[in-house]
C-alpha cells in the first residue's frame, strides 16, 4: 500500500487496471492510496478538491477482504499528515458496503440530498 500524487502515469495505471473506469473521480483526485497485486492496482482511495472529497474503489475480485478498510484508514492518516481538518464523502444510501465502511470510521452525516 502506498500514497501517490495523481499524475498522467498514475491515471494510465488506473485505466489499465480498470479501476478508474469504474470510478472516474479517482482520476481527478489530488492524491490516492493504492494497493497493488502483480503491478496492477486492485484498490484505490483518493482525495481531492476544495471540499477534500474522498472516493474509493476496489476491484470486484478483491472485495470483502478488508482492503477497503486498509485504504480508507491510510487515506485518513495521510489527510491528517497533510494537515486536512476534515474529509468529505458522498455516499449512495443504497450502497450498504460504503455506508458500513464509512460508519466504521465514524463519518458524520452532515446533510442529505433526496432526489
Amino acid at each position: 500500500m502506498k500514497v501517490v500524487d495523481v499524475n498522467n502515469k498514475i491515471i494510465q495505471k488506473l485505466r489499465r487496471s480498470d479501476t478508474s473506469m469504474q470510478l472516474k473521480t479517482l482520476e481527478s483526485a489530488d492524491w490516492i492510496v493504492i494497493d497493488e497485486n502483480d503491478d496492477r492496482i486492485i484498490g484505490a482511495a483518493g482525495m481531492g478538491g476544495l471540499f477534500h472529497v474522498s472516493s474509493i474503489q476496489i476491484d470486484q475480485n478483491f472485495r470483502g477482504k478488508g482492503i477497503g478498510k486498509m485504504l480508507q484508514g491510510e487515506l485518513i492518516k495521510e489527510a491528517d499528515r497533510r494537515g486536512f481538518s476534515f474529509v468529505t464523502v458522498f455516499i449512495e444510501p443504497q450502497n450498504e458496503t460504503s455506508v458500513k465502511l464509512h460508519s466504521f470510521f465514524n463519518y458524520d452525516t452532515v446533510f442529505r440530498i433526496h432526489y
